[in-house]
């Protein structure tokens, strides 16, 4: 950054005295700038926020990142690393408001729904060493931080998850209100016939329905808030003593080795929440927090002989 400043100085050395009749303009162009401008925390990223202006700007979409519905964001005066989603429509006591065939109804204006950013995460690395033999493992875990399953989406959505599978021929029933208040619960049996928005329609369909343009909505459907253990990795050497080596002369120092990665995970995830989709277009990068059909992190063993001559 220093370099950056040492630039920025030879520059206003440069055109000092053209900037001095420009004042009006640079403060134009700094009104325009500030919502951009982001006050970094001692206590890290969770304490950034953006600061709101004038000009009306509350949220900030970093990326194009985008599944299930749902959008990376930072919120100003909230969360950084935020995600932006939809949710239904409740009145005060919380109650789900429904339209006039007993679906949720929903905002289309996206709201803060999730923070991405772990409360905090840490590691134990341990080495124990006995006579020639030296073992050591990593541990790391993860305490909070939500994660949007947008692979659980994509499979329910088409209906090949297990979920799909449970619910396809299993009664619904939705409770709410109706738009004044009144008490509302419906119940649709798969294998039977009802009168849905004017026309008959199976229950089948309307289970189908809902499921793939209602539930959804509730963007929580389909947010995990994380905690993870993770056995990151875990090795043992073992260092020939130098009494067999003096017997073969030409070698100094010999160890052989065994090391794996990744193979334990305890999570209350659906998943390796470590996951995050990246790519072009609608998936974009910088999306930490989305998994979207990813692969999860591969478990790896290795086998080493290290000789010194």
């Amino acid at each position: 950054y220093h370099r950056f400043g040492v630039l920025f100085f030879m520059i206003l050395l440069t055109y000092w005295e053209k900037l001095k009749k420009m004042w009006k303009e640079i403060l134009l162009i700094a009104v325009f700038l500030l919502p951009q401008i982001v006050i970094f925390g001692q206590t890290g990223i969770k304490e950034r926020y953006i600061l709101p202006s004038a000009i009306g700007f509350c949220v900030m979409y970093v990326t194009d990142v985008q599944y299930a519905g749902m959008q990376a964001a930072s919120f100003s005066g909230g969360d950084f690393m935020g995600i932006a989603g939809t949710k239904w429509k409740r009145n005060d006591a919380g109650e789900v408001i429904l339209d006039k065939n007993g679906m949720p109804t929903y905002d289309k204006t996206l709201v803060a729904v999730g923070n991405r950013e772990s409360s905090f995460t840490g590691g134990l690395n341990n080495t124990l060493t006995w006579k020639n033999f030296t073992f050591n493992m990593l541990w790391e875990f993860r305490v909070g931080g939500d994660v949007v399953n947008g692979t659980q989406y994509a499979m329910d959505n088409s209906g090949v998850s297990q979920f799909s599978a449970d619910v396809r021929n299993r009664s619904l029933t939705v409770t709410g209100v109706n738009a004044n208040g009144d008490p509302v619960t419906n119940t649709w049996e798969a294998d039977k016939t009802y009168t849905f928005n004017g026309v008959q329609m199976s229950g089948y369909n309307i289970i189908k329905d809902y499921y793939q343009n209602y539930y959804s909505k509730e963007s929580a459907n389909y947010i995990t808030d994380v905690n993870s253990l993770r056995l990151r990795s875990v090795s043992l050497s073992y260092e020939f003593p130098k009494t067999w080596l003096s017997k073969i002369g030409f070698v100094k120092r010999a160890s052989v080795s065994v090391a794996a990665t990744n193979l334990l995970l305890i999570t209350n995830y659906d998943g390796d929440p470590e996951v995050a989709a990246a790519g072009a277009g609608v998936g974009g990068s910088s999306s930490v927090g989305f998994d979207y059909c990813g692969v999860p992190a591969t478990s790896t063993m290795s086998f080493g002989l290290n000789l010194t001559f």
